[in-house]
């Protein structure tokens, strides 16, 4: 998973975008972000706390040939996760501004969300689709699906 995010210039990846029956997604080192050996697995992440306030910013997304919409994301998160290298225990880590995002991001696919049901409008869905679909079609006149 992680050379498939670093493949194609992700920040994270969840295991269901893979097709891997897992909770867990792996997400680049925010102080490393260019050495895929400095990458994190997140393993039964479960969000624990949040900021006030939820900005708005674009979000792409692999599974969806990293089209863009906006999408409103607490700007700091609190969330635990299994210990790999210690079984039975839990981590618990704190990220803001983009890491924070990317996490939330992979927690929803790990939920069965994508950034698609955040968008509130139906008129902007419908946009947001024919996106997709030109997106992959170019990409597979290009040979990249």
């Amino acid at each position: 998973m992680i050379d498939i995010m670093f493949d194609h210039n992700g920040i994270g990846l969840a295991a269901p975008q893979v097709g891997l029956d897992q909770r867990l997604f792996v997400m680049r080192d925010p102080h490393d972000p260019i050495h895929k050996s400095a990458a994190h697995i997140f393993s039964n992440p479960v969000l624990e706390e949040h900021g006030h306030d939820k900005p708005e910013d674009f979000e792409g997304c692999l599974s969806l040939l990293s089209v863009k919409t906006k999408v409103k994301r607490w700007h700091w998160v609190e969330f635990s996760f299994d210990d790999l290298e210690e079984p039975g225990q839990r981590l618990t880590w704190r990220f803001e501004a983009i890491n924070a995002r990317c996490v939330q991001h992979e927690i929803d696919h790990l939920d069965g969300i994508l950034i698609f049901d955040h968008i509130n409008s139906n008129l902007v869905q419908k946009m947001f689709i024919e996106k997709v679909l030109k997106a992959k079609k170019a990409a597979g006149r290009r040979g990249n699906l």
